[in-house]
């Protein structure tokens, strides 16, 4: 099983070769490898916030990228865990059933090929679905008897899992009863074990947990992104999916600070992460509670998604990379096949001692789902555990075969047969189509790559007047980012009007409208629209950077100072935001706080353009010494460097005159 897994996954990376799914991550992928290179430069995590999801995984990253190149290792990473996966999958079913039922068990995770396309991402789900996969096997372990080695694994994995995706935090407590329970006449150490598989969960996520103590001041275990995800669940605009309900742009490295502004806008003052969580969840009791049959609806909607074949995408689409990856196409297990045996392996399984782990955290990811939205994501690490009873459960219906009682098999297969077709029929609208927001994200992935006529010729369809307004509207935008990348200012200004004028509700657009305008040299533009975004979200550093940056080309270093002392507040360790405010400082002749703010840039992350920014201050407040100094460690590293040639010249050379 696993050489096959092992040739399966060979296969796709060499397959993947001509397009920029390894190489060029976007969305949630995007933000992880920018905060795993925070990690190492040493602005993320923000000293005054807390985390806004899981933040484990961008510090695995960040380690991957301290020792090797690039991300590429951190994926191979995630397919020798996905080879292990399946390995535990094997080890899993075989631990209380015969060889027929593990390798059932084994093929179907095989067959299942959204976890084998998850791996070749920088997403955390594929790292959350080995945990918990160590996690049950190391429960089931110690069935028979405490092994404590087991024990601390079985919690370690659950706090790592915890710390992947928050979710997992309500799996510990019932693992550490279950374990509890199950050992219950040993007294004081089935106690002892109960509590350790709690307490090594805490210790994993602890670090976390003071961060957010220390940032906030506040009680966060993990993340504070709960009470918003809960309301983009369950809110008037919401079809069992995600839903930003006009809260949020969309942008994912913003949306926390965009809750946080709309939160803070409605309240009328400052509010702490967990205080805006609270809002939010509020908000989504609220609307629950005023239209219960809207609701129900919605929860209906959730329940058919996640029993369904339907891969609804929220980052990647699945359905567009097996389009374009022939190995995936070949991969031919649904949802709905995993799905259907795991129902009947439920129902076969609940006198198995082995099968109660599974239980909790499938009942426990169900429940997630319900309670927030549901999406391909969230309940991928199910699958496995799904394979796992689904392989028991065809174990037992050959069983009762093979003893005579041939009338339950048959049963069993026809109830698994019926699941599998409801599982194929189609929810329905109004679900955001999967195949062009796929399409949207490979046009953006292959721009980033070199690609930008592939790009466009991608994107061309979605631009036809028979596409929905809001699919058009996202189609312009994804264009407009093409062509600003490309540096073409006014075409990209064209398509990114054509976006707003589709959706006037869509803040995105200004973003993007305020890049193209400042780079025209049209800064009273610029302003403009990122003032329209800062309507939306106060807390938008990058927007009051370029308002900060357009005063600056303006030479009003006061409003500049002002803006640039604002997203500083917001975010005291952004190196850029730094640079510019030293650089407003230096141009109202302030040098000397010019001079401790491009210092802590420096410290932040070296930059020989602000190298030389900072030796020229040092000039003019007659520090020429350590100017020199300075100067010198930019010639090394480049000799040619033009600024600070130049400068030394002025200066005498390294010597003075």
């Amino acid at each position: 099983m696993v050489g096959l897994a092992v040739l399966v996954r060979t296969i796709y990376v060499i397959q993947s070769g001509d397009w920029p799914y390894f190489d060029c991550p976007v969305s949630d992928a995007a933000l992880y490898l920018d905060r795993a290179r925070g990690v190492l430069g040493g602005y993320w995590p923000s000293p005054k916030m807390a985390h806004s999801q899981g933040p484990l995984y961008p510090y695995l990253l960040a380690g991957v990228l301290a020792v090797t190149d690039g991300h590429r290792v951190m994926l191979s990473v995630q397919m020798a865990l996905g080879c292990a996966s399946v390995s535990l999958v094997y080890l899993i079913t075989r631990r209380a059933g015969y060889r027929l039922s593990a390798v059932t068990a084994a093929l179907l995770c095989l067959g299942y090929g959204p976890l084998l396309a998850n791996e070749g991402k920088l997403l955390t789900e594929s790292m959350a679905t080995f945990l918990s996969l160590l996690a049950v096997y190391g429960l089931i372990r110690q069935l028979d008897r405490t092994r404590w080695a087991w024990v601390v694994i079985a919690g370690l994995s659950l706090g790592a899992a915890s710390g992947l995706r928050p979710s997992f935090l309500l799996v510990v407590p019932l693992a550490g009863s279950w374990v509890w329970y199950r050992h219950r006449r040993l007294g004081r150490s089935a106690i002892l074990a109960g509590a350790a598989v709690c307490a090594t969960a805490g210790a994993a996520i602890a670090p976390f947990t003071w961060h957010n103590m220390q940032a906030e001041g506040e009680f966060i275990p993990i993340s504070s992104a709960g009470g918003i995800t809960f309301f983009l669940g369950n809110n008037p605009t919401a079809a069992g999916t995600l839903s930003f309900a006009g809260v949020i742009t969309g942008g994912v490295g913003t949306q926390h600070r965009e809750q946080l502004a709309r939160a803070e806008t409605v309240l009328g003052r400052k509010l702490t992460s967990g205080e805006a969580s609270k809002f939010w969840y509020k908000r989504g009791l609220r609307f629950i509670s005023k239209y219960p049959r809207w609701w129900a609806w919605i929860m209906w909607r959730k329940f058919r998604l996640f029993f369904n074949n339907e891969e609804v995408a929220n980052v990647y689409s699945f359905r567009v990379e097996r389009s374009v990856i022939s190995i995936l196409r070949f991969l031919i297990v649904p949802f709905g096949v995993v799905g259907a045996l795991g129902l009947v392996g439920v129902a076969l399984s609940l006198r198995r001692a082995e099968a109660r782990p599974i239980f909790i955290l499938l009942a426990v990811g169900f429940i997630t789902c319900m309670v927030f939205y549901t999406s391909s994501r969230f309940r991928m690490p199910m699958v496995p555990l799904m394979a796992v009873l689904g392989g028991w459960g065809v174990e037992r219906a050959l069983l009762w075969w093979r003893q005579g009682h041939r009338r339950g098999t048959v049963a069993a297969g026809l109830v698994a047969a019926l699941l599998t077709v409801l599982m194929a029929w189609p929810v329905g609208p109004p679900l955001p189509s999967s195949e062009r927001f796929g399409r949207r994200n490979l046009a953006s992935m292959l721009a980033r790559a070199g690609q930008p006529d592939r790009a466009q010729e991608m994107l061309r369809p979605q631009l036809e007047p028979t596409i929905p307004g809001d699919d058009r509207s996202e189609a312009y935008l994804a264009l407009g980012r093409i062509e600003l990348d490309q540096r073409r200012f006014r075409q990209a200004i064209k398509a990114l009007e054509m976006a707003l004028e589709l959706d006037p509700h869509n803040f995105a657009p200004h973003r993007e409208l305020a890049k193209a305008h400042y780079h025209l040299g049209r800064y009273a533009e610029a302003v403009e629209h990122a003032r329209a975004l800062l309507e939306h979200n106060r807390r938008d550093v990058e927007c009051r950077g370029l308002i900060g940056k357009c005063f600056i080309r303006q030479k009003q270093w006061a409003k500049a100072i002002a803006e640039l002392q604002q997203a500083d507040a917001l975010e005291p360790n952004n190196p850029g935001v730094l640079c510019l405010l030293a650089q407003a400082y230096a141009g109202n002749r302030q040098y000397e706080r010019a001079i401790e703010l491009f210092r802590r840039s420096l410290g932040l992350r070296t930059d020989p353009t602000v190298m030389v920014s900072l030796a020229t201050c040092l000039v003019r407040v007659d520090q020429k010494d350590e100017a020199r100094r300075l100067l010198a460690r930019v010639l090394a590293a480049n000799p040619d460097d033009p600024k600070a040639r130049a400068l030394l010249h002025q200066l005498g050379g390294l010597r003075g005159r």
